[in-house]
Parts: structure tokens; sequence; C-alpha cells
């Protein structure tokens, strides 16, 4: 959703985490803020937080424990082609 400069986006994700010692899919939801510089180049942050958890671990139950959680700062830049 876009205020002006501003952006808004939020929404589910899918991952797959691959490693010696792990190996699976996570589940969850991201969300963040963005900010046109013009109408090309703009930043933006992020966090997603995982569901599943990545480590297995007799303890370790479907929801937050051991799971993935990633803050992101971004640079993009878009193309505007016209139709």
């Amino acid at each position: 959703m876009y205020i002006k400069n501003f952006n808004v986006f939020a929404g589910p994700f899918l991952d797959l985490a691959v490693g010696n010692n792990n190996a699976g899919l996570d589940l969850g939801f991201a969300g963040g803020l963005g900010y046109d510089l013009s109408k090309n180049l703009g930043f933006e942050v992020r966090i997603k937080k995982g569901f599943i958890s990545m480590l297995d671990h007799e303890n370790s139950s479907f929801l937050f424990a051991n799971s993935n959680t990633v803050f992101q700062i971004g640079a993009y830049y878009t193309f505007r082609f016209k139709k």
C-alpha cells in the first residue's frame, strides 16, 4: 500500500533452509516499511518471523521455539516502463 512516498507491506513467506545440520521449510510472516527517494530509488526495512522450529530438539514446539527472526535493511531501484 502506498501513501505518498511511503509504502507498507505485509504478508506470508515460505523459505527453504539448506545446510549441513538443518534442512527444511520455514513458514512465517513478514512486514515492513519503505520510502521512495525518487521515482526510481528507495529504501526499506522489514522484519520476518518464522513459525516453524528450524532445529530438531525434543523440547521444541511448532510455534516460536528455535524459529527464525530476521531484520533486513535494503535499497531498491525500480524500472518504470511505460505500457
